[in-house]
């Protein structure tokens, strides 16, 4: 991970657009405002980058993006 999303960039690399990529991994902007909020990261409708400093929150960042976490009842390596 490079700490940083460009959602149009990412979703043209997949032939779709950056609305159903958001969609498909199960974007929510109010979690991400929390991060913003705590100074992990910053965001905008068009991109998201993670602070270096708080490279050590990068793995809840991702598990927020994951919806295979969200729906999840599993309790090892996850994050939140």
């Amino acid at each position: 991970c490079n700490r940083y999303i460009h959602w149009e960039k990412i979703s043209s690399q997949y032939e779709m657009s950056a609305t159903d990529l958001k969609t498909l991994v199960g974007y929510d902007s109010l979690v991400l405002a929390n991060f913003a909020a705590d100074g992990i990261l910053e965001f905008t409708e068009a991109d998201l980058t993670v602070y270096d400093d708080k490279l050590l929150f990068l793995r809840n960042v991702a598990a927020a993006l994951d919806p295979l976490m969200k729906n999840s009842e599993k309790r090892f390596s996850k994050p939140m």
